[in-house]
């Protein structure tokens, strides 16, 4: 009998400390594949397309991000236009094509396991549905994360620059133009648009840039882009809806499944701990009882 509960106590100390462990894998997920993952090593050779734009290392622009959300006094202003800057300085335009893969832009395991299983083992599932090629250009929902890796197509970029504005107190969101995407940031006077993909900033509403098309041109003609890009640019904002960007992304913990993690992380410690307070107790009782068994064996006078 006292075998068995020393069993008992064992696989409970054992199934609480796999919980443990996997729960706080869980929920450090994303600050761990944050800390790893390295810029994208083909970042030196994919041709720079801002011109007014001076590239940085992607380390450098997370440090300048960090500093700038710490900065005391700074306007809303100002902070919408060097956060915009950065991003557009710290990342490099670059999307994964139909068909291809790119094991560095993928997912990593802590960062979502779930969408890492997808990626590795229901592969051949995934391709006969037609699911591949969308997995494979999931966009990272952690800014931090993206802005390390260094590469990403106009949603990953304005999805960094949007998730920063956000964590620092600014209503900002990211707005789909049909065919770009940009950052909508709301301020005392009323709306800007951020493009960290062309460099950018619109001091003026989306409805404007609609409505304005010689007001858009003359800020990206002043970035130095040709007259054809330029126009085409004007032509994403008149024919624009005020969508907001609705993008898959890797990495989101959702509230509901914070709870639950979080729950098992509790119930895994309270078992670890009841199992081992169990088995000290119990090798407590053992040790009394062979005490007083040898106490009570009479000593033979020789």
């Amino acid at each position: 009998m006292k075998r068995l509960a020393r069993l008992v106590c064992f696989v409970v100390v054992g199934a609480g400390c796999a919980m443990t462990t996997v729960s706080t894998l869980w929920l450090a997920g994303p600050t761990l594949t944050r800390l790893t993952i390295d810029a994208h090593p083909s970042r030196s050779t994919i041709r720079w397309v801002k011109p007014r734009v001076t590239c940085i290392d992607p380390l450098i622009a997370m440090a300048q991000l960090e500093e700038l959300s710490t900065e005391r006094g700074i306007g809303r202003d100002a902070l919408l236009t060097r956060a915009s800057a950065i991003v557009a300085a710290g990342m490099v335009k670059y999307w994964v094509g139909p068909g291809t893969r790119d094991k560095d832009v993928e997912c990593r395991l802590l960062e979502d396991p779930r969408h890492w299983w997808r990626l590795r083992f229901d592969e051949r599932s995934e391709r006969e549905r037609g699911e591949i090629d969308k997995l494979c250009r999931y966009e990272r929902d952690d800014w931090r994360t993206a802005l390390r890796l260094g590469v990403g197509y106009c949603s990953q970029q304005s999805l960094v620059l949007a998730h920063f504005l956000q964590e620092n107190g600014v209503e900002a969101r990211v707005a789909a133009l049909g065919g770009h995407v940009v950052v909508a940031a709301q301020r005392e006077a009323g709306e800007w648009i951020l493009d960290p993909d062309y460099g950018v900033v619109l001091p003026f509403s989306l409805q404007r840039a609609r409505e304005d098309a010689e007001a858009v041109r003359s800020i990206y003609a002043a970035g130095k882009y040709g007259p054809a890009q330029v126009e085409m640019v004007v032509g994403i904002y008149r024919a624009s809806s005020d969508a907001t960007y609705v993008g898959s992304t890797i990495g989101r913990r959702r509230g509901e499944e914070r709870l639950i993690v979080s729950s098992a992380l509790g119930c895994g410690v309270l078992m670890t701990l009841a199992g081992t307070i169990a088995l000290r107790r119990g090798r407590c009782a053992s040790r009394v009882t062979a005490e007083s068994a040898a106490a009570s064996v009479p000593v033979r006078a020789s």
